[in-house]
C-alpha cells in the first residue's frame, strides 16, 4: 500500500496516495489542466465531474477494486474539496497549479552541462 493522506469517504476511511508519474504521463495531468480552464470559466459542475475522476485515479493506486460508482455515490458538495486538496496536497500540487511547487528540488538532465573538468 503506498503511503498518502487518510481521508473519510462515507463510513470508511481510505488513505489516498500521490498520483503517480504514470498516471500524470497517461492522462491525470491533461484532465488537472482541463479541470482549471472549465473552473476558470465558470463551470463549477463539470469541474467537479474531473475532481472525482481523478480522485477516484488516487484511489485505485491502493484500491484497485474501487468503482468510479462507489466513489460517485459517495461524494458530495461537503467533502469533495478536502478529498481534492488531500489528492493535490499528497501529490505535491497546489489548487490551480499544475507544475512543480515553487521551491521544489530540480535535478539536472543529461544534457545539462558538467562543472566538472
Amino acid at each position: 500500500m503506498f503511503r498518502g493522506h487518510t481521508i473519510r469517504i462515507g463510513d470508511e476511511d481510505f488513505v489516498v496516495p500521490p498520483l503517480s508519474l504514470g498516471q500524470l504521463r497517461n492522462g491525470v495531468l491533461a484532465r488537472l489542466q482541463e479541470h482549471d480552464k472549465i473552473l476558470s470559466s465558470g463551470s463549477m459542475f463539470d469541474a467537479l465531474v474531473i475532481r472525482g475522476e481523478v480522485i477516484l485515479q488516487a484511489l485505485r493506486r491502493n484500491y484497485p477494486e474501487f468503482s468510479e460508482d462507489k466513489l460517485m455515490s459517495y461524494l458530495d458538495l461537503f467533502n469533495i474539496g478536502p478529498i481534492w486538496l488531500a489528492v493535490l496536497g499528497s501529490s505535491g500540487f497546489t489548487p490551480g497549479e499544475d507544475q512543480a511547487p515553487k521551491g521544489a528540488t530540480t535535478v539536472p538532465g543529461t544534457s545539462a552541462q558538467s562543472t566538472g573538468v
